[in-house]
């Protein structure tokens, strides 16, 4: 079986018998429609962060102080609102694949709301610009700020988060995968991804076997000519270092991302962990499946409900 005839079968049947999506990189029109949708979204995801923003300032004014925003206020107001905008295009949140709930988005909203805050003390008491020099700011009113603002800006990543899903859910914002290899690692990373939808990868094309004397360079040019690929995913033992010198040397994958899937030995992939030794890459095999911020919350609510547990048994067992 030649390798040209591998890649006819690839595109025309896909990874499970069915059509695979085809969204051809030479259709400019697919491409630009694709970066004009992603590009509206990130502008009215930053707005709207932005807006929280603009608000959570004008509430802590108004429950320091007792008042609405007014002179020097609506500079520092707007001040806010571009910081939190710029910080929230700058963590791209039509690239989180994270399909672990909405942690990470509050995690990221009391970083903005941090760093605003850092931002307006520096305005507001040290920088002091000429259309605010001679303005009073309230420093309560900077300090309230932070807590308001994690709220608000929590609850809009929230929503966004949501809208993000929701359009996933119907076709968009999916990054398009190749998977080379036919290994049961292969099989359990495309059955990861059909079902878990919210990470917003799907596996557009599934390259089976990859003979010995095949050009894979000459390959991955023609599947990338006839399906948009976002990413590809090599989960193979069988390709030997002249494959992928090909594969990475060809012009088509040069702007895509390529990543390799171990190994799991039959494990989940939630008990396996990979760690750094040095610059060389180690499974951790049976670890913990709760990991990072995750962790941390866990961990904390363990501890106050076992304090609290103590607290109140604590008569009894005296």
């Amino acid at each position: 079986e030649t390798a040209s005839t591998l890649v006819d079968e690839l595109v025309a049947f896909g990874p499970f018998g069915g059509t695979v999506a085809t969204e051809a990189v030479g259709n400019d029109m697919a491409v630009t429609s694709r970066r004009l949708k992603r590009s509206a979204f990130l502008l009215a995801a930053s707005l709207a962060t932005a807006a929280a923003s603009f608000a959570s300032l004008g509430l802590a004014h108004l429950l320091v102080d007792g008042v609405g925003l007014s002179q020097g206020y609506y500079w520092l107001a707007a001040v806010s609102a571009v910081s939190v905008g710029v910080l929230t295009l700058r963590s791209r949140p039509d690239r989180e694949r994270s399909s672990r709930g909405l942690l990470e988005e509050w995690v990221q909203a009391g970083r903005e709301a941090a760093l605003t805050g850092l931002l307006l003390i520096v305005v507001a008491f040290f920088w002091r610009p000429e259309p605010i020099r001679t303005f009073s700011f309230s420093r309560g009113t900077v300090l309230a700020y932070l807590l308001v603002a994690f709220v608000f800006i929590s609850l809009t990543r929230s929503g966004i988060r949501a809208v993000l899903l929701a359009l996933r859910g119907r076709g968009h914002n999916l990054a398009q995968v190749l998977v080379v290899g036919d290994t049961p690692s292969a099989h359990s990373y495309i059955r990861t991804v059909s079902e878990t939808r919210g990470t917003g990868y799907r596996v557009a094309a599934h390259l089976r076997d990859v003979p010995e004397d095949a050009d894979l360079g000459a390959m991955m040019e023609r599947i990338t000519a006839r399906v948009q690929i976002d990413e590809i995913v090599v989960a193979s033992h069988r390709l030997s270092t002249t494959h992928i010198q090909e594969m990475l040397s060809t012009p088509g994958t040069r702007q895509i991302k390529v990543r390799a899937v171990p190994e799991l030995f039959g494990l989940p992939p939630s008990k396996v962990q990979v760690q750094p030794f040095e610059d060389f890459p180690l499974l951790t095999l049976g670890g913990n499946p709760v990991r990072g911020a995750h962790w941390r919350v866990k961990r904390t609510v363990d501890v106050l409900m076992a304090g609290a547990a103590l607290c109140f048994l604590s008569p009894a067992l005296a």
